[in-house]
């Protein structure tokens, strides 16, 4: 992974490949291991047009080829399924849309083949960019086993989250919201009810809280739906190691344009102050 990899597109549009959870996800062909890593991005110069106080936000996760490692443990199929099993709704939908497979991914027996946060392979020679567009409003994890096989061959794959805009009108918004937590997860929404009119209101959280506040609502919806969120369940469980190891990471292949902004990411992404994560990096510098 370097600054001057050559960077390639692709647009799918297609449906999404739920049948690879069947069983298992078919293993990677090349010969390379995987790493995942998550980032949400925001662009504090670019205050949002309509909401002053919000930010233009990006959600991104990235496939890259990875250090080989036998104890290193594969990643969750899907990041926050075990947070959407705790929500009554969410989990009945679940289980709907993913059979017998939604308990092999809750028990973890049915896994990603990606390492979360490995270490990046060393290489003599650089890595390819690819820019992955996902189709049909899903998420980029409905093509994992595409995704794996083709970083396995040597390529990075950067996987946009995308944030999905639609109309809804009144008797069916609890049906779509229900839906949409089956479908794309609890992921964050604003909805926006008779939106530029006198008694336009604006409503901002998960999926699964918007769904309570609706029910005795009525007018015309708007949706914003927002991306999948960092897995916070990784997160949890990181290190000053981990820390440590991904500042190195990511400052060797360039990917924030200024150590204040890597600083603030590594906070954002091990649930530590900048603060804790400016000493921990200058006290591991100064035993080097």
């Amino acid at each position: 992974m370097h600054r001057s990899a050559l960077c390639l597109a692709i647009v799918l549009i297609s449906v999404p490949l739920r049948s690879q959870t069947a069983e298992k996800i078919p293993p990677p062909t090349g010969p390379l291991a995987i790493g995942r890593i998550g980032y949400h991005w925001v662009d504090r110069s670019r205050p949002d047009a309509k909401e002053r106080t919000a930010h233009r936000e990006l959600m991104v996760y990235f496939w890259y080829p990875a250090a080989k490692s036998r104890s290193a443990a594969r990643a969750s199929y899907l990041p926050g399924a075990r947070q959407f099993d705790g929500m009554a709704e969410v989990q009945a939908g679940m289980r709907r849309s993913f059979g017998e497979d939604w308990s092999a991914i809750l028990s973890g027996s049915l896994r990603a083949h990606a390492v979360e946060r490995a270490s990046v392979a060393k290489s003599g020679r650089r890595f390819p960019v690819v820019i992955f567009s996902h189709g049909a409003g899903n998420t980029g994890f409905d093509y994992s086993a595409l995704i794996e096989d083709v970083v396995s061959h040597g390529y990075v794959v950067a996987a946009i989250e995308h944030t999905v805009c639609f109309l809804e009108s009144p008797h069916r918004i609890e049906h779509t919201l229900q839906q949409l937590t089956v479908v794309l997860g609890n992921r964050p929404i604003c909805l926006a009810r008779e939106l530029t009119k006198a008694h336009q209101e604006i409503i901002r959280g998960p999926a699964s809280q918007i769904l309570e506040q609706i029910r005795s609502l009525k007018g015309e919806f708007t949706l914003v739906v927002g991306p999948v969120a960092i897995d916070r369940e990784a997160t949890a469980g990181s290190t000053d190691n981990d820390v440590v190891r991904d500042f190195g990471q990511l400052q060797e292949i360039g990917a924030f344009p200024s150590r204040r902004a890597l600083i603030a990411e590594l906070a954002k992404r091990h649930g530590r102050s900048v603060r804790q994560v400016y000493a921990l990096i200058l006290e591991h510098q100064a035993a080097d």
